[in-house]
């Protein structure tokens, strides 16, 4: 036998006392609720970030066979299933295929939380003056990220391994080193709409730091390599605040775009020039980059009184317990497990 007893009017906010023949009353309040609606979006975002992985691997052979049917110069062996293609045509085939997963994903993810998009548009102009503060120092972070990430992996070296990073674009032509730039700039500013304007939209019910660092994580489940998981996370909480700080998705945009257009530069850079002068011209492009984002903060800083501070809720909910129901669910724990699959291939031991 069970009935419900509504509590007094000043606790109806933790919801209401169920009794249980042999327990007694048990409380039942909206904290748990609150925490599972948390699982629940969690669960979501990882799931459709585990899509994107499954579904640009399944569909690159459909694709290619696509791209045969409609008459592209690919040589398929109908007897061993051998393709041949050039470089140019297989960047156009994963072009498509990953631009067609993410776009899935976005409408999946917009159709889910329709509500909150509506109440809450993404692409309103931001706030004046935060664009040119903002662009210049998630730009600089995200080259401090890389910085770290370089780091970490010269201190692994004394230990006798080394973790690789992306591949050399020196064999590439010039033209499939551009369409991989821009299969690069594409793919990551469709992913920022999902991160830091969806996935951040929906999370910031749980407090704004809590929805930032979050991000984050669902960034570096994401990451390639160690070094791409520095960058991308220290980026990620930059552009997270300046999202939320000016109101627009337009800051992180433009700030992603900048930073996949600086590091194409700069590996055009070292494999068009000599070692020696590409790295000094990517060492002073660095230093310069840093001193603008730098100078940017200060002034931040010196009109705005509240800068770099966020809202807390008052939910009664500590973020250790928030984090704890946030990375618990089982699609998070296989992009952990994904993620480690990545970092332990990039692993070269020495000697």
């Amino acid at each position: 036998m069970r009935h419900t007893v509504n509590k007094a009017e000043k606790q109806a906010e933790d919801g209401s006392l169920t009794y249980i023949d042999g327990l007694g009353f048990i409380s039942v309040n909206n904290r748990l609720r609150y925490l599972n609606s948390l699982r629940h979006a969690s669960s979501f975002f990882c799931c459709m970030i585990l899509v994107y992985f499954l579904a640009t691997q399944a569909l690159v052979r459909p694709f290619i066979y696509l791209f045969y049917y409609l008459g592209m110069n690919i040589t398929i062996n109908l007897s061993t299933g051998w393709i041949e293609m050039s470089d140019y045509i297989n960047a156009s085939v994963l072009f498509s295929v990953h631009l067609v997963v993410v776009l899935l994903i976005l409408a999946l993810t917009a159709l889910v939380y329709r509500t909150a998009f509506l109440n809450a548009p993404i692409f309103r102009p931001a706030q004046k003056g935060v664009m040119m503060i903002g662009v210049p120092v998630i730009i600089a972070f995200g080259l401090l990220g890389e910085i770290v990430g370089m780091m970490l992996g010269e201190f692994t070296e004394t230990f006798g391994y080394v973790f690789s990073t992306h591949t050399s674009e020196k064999s590439l032509s010039l033209d499939v080193f551009f369409l991989q730039v821009i299969l690069t700039l594409v793919i990551s500013l469709l992913f920022e709409v999902f991160l830091r304007g969806m996935a951040l939209t929906v999370l910031r019910r749980y407090g704004d730091g809590f929805a930032i660092f979050a991000c984050a994580i669902l960034s570096v489940l994401m990451a390639k390599d160690l070094q791409e998981a520095a960058s991308v996370f220290v980026f990620s909480l930059c552009a997270g605040y300046f999202v939320i700080r000016g109101g627009s998705l337009h800051t992180a945009l433009f700030a992603r775009g900048g930073c996949d257009l600086i590091r194409s530069l700069f590996h055009f850079v070292r494999n068009m020039l000599e070692p020696s002068l590409a790295e000094v011209i990517c060492l002073v492009s660095c230093v310069l980059i840093l001193a603008i984002a730098f100078l940017c903060c200060i002034h931040f800083i010196r009109v705005d009184q509240n800068a770099f501070r966020l809202i807390h809720p008052n939910d009664h909910t500590t973020n250790r317990l928030k984090f704890a129901n946030f990375c618990s669910t089982f699609f998070f724990f296989v992009l952990l497990f994904l993620l480690l699959i990545r970092v332990f291939e990039s692993v070269q031991i020495i000697g």
